[in-house]
């Protein structure tokens, strides 16, 4: 899937449903598994592992890593709590 096909499918959700920007909305099952494998990879170390990918690796592998973070993060601030998502974010590697 290409970027730009990504970026109409995105903006095509934004503007059909914004049922998962509700803070209020509880997880079902589904999401509470998938926070805490998130939370698993998290801590052993995919942000890092992708950033060294993406520094190392020109071209498509290293487009689909940056997507990927960006994912991560996204699902991060959905799912995990806030306290925990706002750390990874204050400890995502900067340069």
């Amino acid at each position: 899937m290409s970027v730009y096909n990504r970026l109409q499918e995105a903006t095509s959700h934004l503007t059909e449903d914004h049922q998962e920007d509700d803070p209020a909305q509880p997880l079902n099952l589904v999401d509470q598994y998938i926070a805490l494998l998130l939370a698993i990879y998290l801590e052993a170390g995919l942000l890092e592992a992708l950033v060294t990918l993406i520094e190392d690796v020109n071209g498509t592998l290293g487009r689909k890593a940056t997507l990927l973070i960006g994912e991560v993060l996204q699902l991060a601030n959905r799912l995990l709590p806030l306290e925990y998502a706002a750390r990874i974010q204050a400890s995502f590697p900067h340069k």
